[in-house]
């Protein structure tokens, strides 16, 4: 347990995307997730971003407390295409969406 414990004080943005919140691999998968009918919870994130990794836990501790909504994380340094898709212009920025729609 305490290696585990370990490996989230270290790297806990890392362990937080393996664990309960998935990343998004590329753009098809971006579109066929938000259009899959179900309340999707996306975290637009960037690896300079501090605010983004300080908030990665709490975005975890949500996912496990909204049991029908699915929750993922883009990486926009990764993928800038689905960033401007989605119109983020600041990270972290958290959208929701249904059924291809942004809702929030």
């Amino acid at each position: 347990m305490g290696d585990h414990h370990s490996k989230i004080e270290n790297d806990t943005f890392q362990s937080t995307v393996e664990r309960a919140v998935s990343a998004i691999k590329d753009y098809a998968d971006f579109r066929r997730i938000i259009s899959s009918g179900k309340y999707i919870v996306i975290d637009f994130w960037a690896h300079n971003c501090a605010p983004c990794h300080r908030i990665a836990p709490v975005f975890e501790k949500h996912s496990k407390s909204f049991p029908h909504a699915e929750f993922y994380k883009v990486n926009v340094d990764d993928h800038p295409k689905i960033a401007d898709d989605a119109k983020i212009r600041t990270m972290p920025t958290f959208v929701i969406f249904k059924d291809g729609k942004k809702k929030a």
